[in-house]
């Protein structure tokens, strides 16, 4: 998703669009190198028309091969949730050894991981994601002040 050229700007746009018509987000994503894959920071990051994330829930699962789970990805995304002025939520799903966590019809082997993906992570999310509505939509958010030094300061005057 670079800058350059006329046809990564318009995938750009629509993706952003497309992000500002939800109301919350669930992420998954593996661990790589104790983060997020580069593709999902800068797919997280290209968001910047209207600041279609603001005050939206979002709730990581994180998975890797080893017994962290994804951890670390998901703590991580946590802040980068935050600059984007996303609500991370506290209730994170981690999968560790994820080869063995899936039975041959997709379903979680572990009843933990089955709870923690459909009543934890789903739950917390729809009531989350209903409060922002129960106090006004969106756009009756005071203006957002870029803050010195943002990276963003730029684009926000756009």
């Amino acid at each position: 998703m670079g800058w350059c050229g006329a046809a990564p700007l318009l995938l750009v746009r629509a993706w952003n669009h497309k992000i500002k018509e939800a109301d919350a987000y669930l992420v998954i994503t593996p661990e790589y190198n104790h983060s997020v894959p580069g593709v999902l920071k800068n797919a997280i990051d290209s968001v910047w028309v209207a600041f279609p994330f603001r005050n939206k829930p979002i709730v990581a699962v994180g998975y890797s091969g080893g017994i962290a789970g994804g951890v670390r990805a998901i703590e991580h995304l946590a802040q980068i949730a935050i600059q984007a002025e996303m609500v991370p939520l506290r209730t994170a799903v981690v999968i560790p050894q994820v080869a063995t966590a899936f039975d041959g019809d997709g379903r979680p082997v572990n009843p933990v991981t089955d709870t923690s993906l459909r009543v934890a992570a789903l739950d917390d999310l729809a009531w989350w994601s209903a409060a922002p509505m129960e106090r006004g939509p969106a756009a009756s958010y005071p203006r957002r002040v870029p803050r010195p030094g943002s990276h963003r300061r730029q684009r926000d005057r756009r």
